[in-house]
């Protein structure tokens, strides 16, 4: 039944669904962490969660809503936790997640839309736990999408 439903929504947003698998080439299995800007300075974080494993780190977001993403082997995730939880940073997220290996740069409204509301239809499907994307939507963009 999900298989039908699923299949039946790409097509509905001219696309087609592939076999399982199909893309998984084009992804990498990665830990990832967020912490807020707010907590902790970016040195003193990036100290911390290198000397545990993490591959990188990069600021996001802007004021008070900043915070860092960091990336790290699956296999690290747990001492970058408990690194951080040891020092009582709160984690905004912390999960294994799919990492694109490359991405395909979105320049249009139009496209920019299609796109973000075809995921925002798979992920409010109730048989569908995550999605991953290789989109790259650049900033500017997005915040004339709103």
């Amino acid at each position: 039944r999900t298989t039908a439903e699923l299949r039946k929504l790409f097509e509905r947003k001219g696309g087609k669904m592939g076999n399982p698998n199909s893309v998984a080439w084009n992804f990498d299995s990665k830990g990832h962490v967020a912490v807020s800007a707010a907590l902790i300075g970016e040195e003193e974080l990036f100290d911390l969660v290198v000397d545990a494993g993490a591959e990188s780190m990069e600021k996001a977001g802007e004021g008070e809503n900043s915070f860092y993403d960091i990336y790290c082997a699956p296999e690290d995730l747990e001492s970058i936790r408990k690194v951080l939880a040891d020092k009582g940073i709160e984690l905004t997220v912390c999960e294994i997640t799919r990492v694109p290996k490359s991405t395909v740069k979105i320049e249009t409204e139009g496209a920019a839309d299609k796109v973000l509301g075809f995921v925002s239809e798979l992920e409010e499907h109730d048989d569908v736990q995550t999605v991953s994307a290789n989109f790259d939507i650049p900033e500017e963009l997005m915040a004339r999408l709103g």
